[in-house]
């Protein structure tokens, strides 16, 4: 699982590295991919060209993986990943993602479109406007959609380190609250990302929250 890869590989290759390092860590039990988007597809989405280019570059070469798994060592932690298809990422979330009729309502929430479903009420996404930022956000549906400081290749990059393993997006989101570069020796504080490092060493003993700190600055975003 080594790091020299983000910026060489396509998204297809990218998706080939997670399942070889999920199949070589834990036992897989449920996968699913999907057909690479088309041009007819990206023009489907109105306006086409707020998709940002590696989103279009995502489509053309992965466009979706639905992928859990259990860690086959005697202390068991799970993962679950649920890349989206482009044309259900740009679909309407409207009754989902936000009810569209609360005055105190985040005004971006409409404009949040799912990448990766975390949970029934979680996932990770983008804004989709006219700046087409490749920028991701984590949400808890109908709350404020917080800032991960990633795009999607840099995200992608990160999941084959940690395979989707249970609440790691929380942990990448309170690194997003630290000045940039994160200090490797950062504890982690909340509930969430503090299970993510305990459960970390049981999953890929060689990766550890240090190394996988470092992995995020190397993929952060400029600030």
């Amino acid at each position: 699982m080594e790091n020299e890869f983000s910026g060489k590989l396509s998204y297809r290759q990218l998706g080939d590295e997670l399942v070889d390092n999920v199949d070589r860590f834990a036992t897989i039990l449920r996968i699913r991919s999907s057909a690479p988007a088309t041009r007819k597809d990206t023009a489907k989405v109105k306006p086409p060209e707020w998709i940002p280019a590696a989103m279009r570059d995502y489509g053309a070469h992965l466009n979706g993986l639905l992928l859990s798994w259990e860690s086959k060592g005697s202390v068991k932690v799970t993962g679950h990943i649920d890349l989206l298809p482009l044309d259900r990422i740009y679909q309407s979330w409207q009754g989902i993602v936000y009810t569209g009729e609360g005055a105190f309502e985040d005004p971006r929430l409409p404009e949040f479109r799912p990448v990766d479903r975390r949970g029934d009420e979680t996932a990770v996404g983008l804004l989709h406007n006219a700046q087409a930022s490749p920028a991701l956000y984590l949400l808890e549906f109908g709350e404020t959609p917080y800032p991960l400081g990633l795009d999607i290749r840099g995200y992608f990059t990160l999941l084959t380190h940690t395979l989707g393993l249970s609440y790691w997006t929380n942990m990448v989101a309170e690194l997003a609250r630290q000045p940039a570069p994160v200090a490797e020796d950062y504890q982690p504080q909340g509930p969430e990302a503090r299970r993510f490092a305990a459960e970390l060493p049981y999953l890929a003993p060689a990766l550890d929250l240090p190394t996988f700190i470092r992995y995020y600055n190397q993929v952060r975003l400029p600030q």
